[in-house]
């Protein structure tokens, strides 16, 4: 009915609002726009906020809680839990120096398990003597559960989890160095309810972040980073899932490269972009 429909949408209270091009947007509260426009270049970081859009949200930027993508040696940070979503991710961790295997990735703690049980891990470390890369963060895949749970989730424990971490590679040193790639971050929770969604040209995503390259000199031999899980995309909305266009994506980060015959790290876990669509 109408009147649900504009109780799952929100109340419009925060009126009309553009993101520039060029800006950036850190909500830091649940917001309810009215209509909600962001420009070619445009870009919002929700961090685990609700945003509702009562109207129509018009998107040719970006709306994104990707995870943060490791440098060569040092693994990125996961996100950290916000308000109710609490759409917390494990971290990549960093690169081995030393003769070794790689470390592994962070696993996500929380309750957000799927229907197998099964709740985002960190990848494991890149094996020693083999000098191979990080292997993937994972991330829960699309279920019945976690779609279910979309739906005006309020919680005050964690609903929901990103992706796990990403590992590190190994490292052998011989003469000179060698410094296995680090892992990316997992991606989070971008949640949005917006009655209207016109996506055509924008990006709405919760990827895992990039492994970094392993790096050295000399004979050293290093493996890449592994990548960063997925995360998952929740959508609440009119538009049918065909008319919304433009990019809507949870994949996992992409592994780093092995320097002097290292391995490459792992792709992480693609995640999940659930939609609920009233019509």
């Amino acid at each position: 009915t109408a009147a649900t429909f504009s109780g799952v949408f929100g109340d419009g209270a925060d009126g009309d609002y553009t993101v520039l091009a060029g800006a950036t947007l850190v909500p830091g509260r649940e917001r309810h726009y009215n209509n909600l426009t962001v420009q070619a270049t445009g870009k919002i970081t929700p961090l685990g906020f609700k945003l509702c859009v009562a109207g129509t949200l018009t998107n040719g930027g970006t709306i994104h809680d990707d995870g943060g993508a490791a440098t060569d040696s040092s693994g990125s940070g996961g996100l950290a839990a916000a308000q109710y979503l609490r759409g917390t991710s494990g971290g990549g961790v960093n690169g081995n120096s030393t003769t070794g295997a790689g470390n592994n990735g962070i696993a996500v703690s929380g309750v957000s398990y799927n229907n197998s049980g099964v709740a985002p891990a960190g990848g494991n470390g890149g094996a020693a003597g083999a000098n191979a890369g990080g292997t993937a963060g994972t991330a829960t895949v699309t279920n019945v559960r976690w779609g279910s749970s979309l739906f005006m989730p309020r919680a005050a424990t964690a609903p929901f989890n990103g992706g796990g971490g990403g590992a590190s590679g190994a490292a052998q040193v011989n003469t000179g160095t060698a410094n296995g790639g680090g892992g990316g971050a997992g991606g989070g929770i971008p949640w949005i309810a917006a009655k209207t969604i016109s996506n055509s040209g924008g990006t709405i995503s919760a990827k895992g972040g990039a492994g970094g390259n392993g790096t050295g000199t000399g004979t050293g031999v290093a493996g890449g980073g592994g990548g960063g899980g997925g995360g998952c995309v929740g959508i609440l909305t009119t538009t049918p899932v065909a008319s919304i266009g433009g990019t809507v994506s949870a994949a996992g980060g992409v592994g780093g490269n092995g320097f002097n015959g290292g391995g490459a790290g792992v792709q992480g876990t693609s995640g999940s972009v659930n939609y609920y669509i009233f019509a």
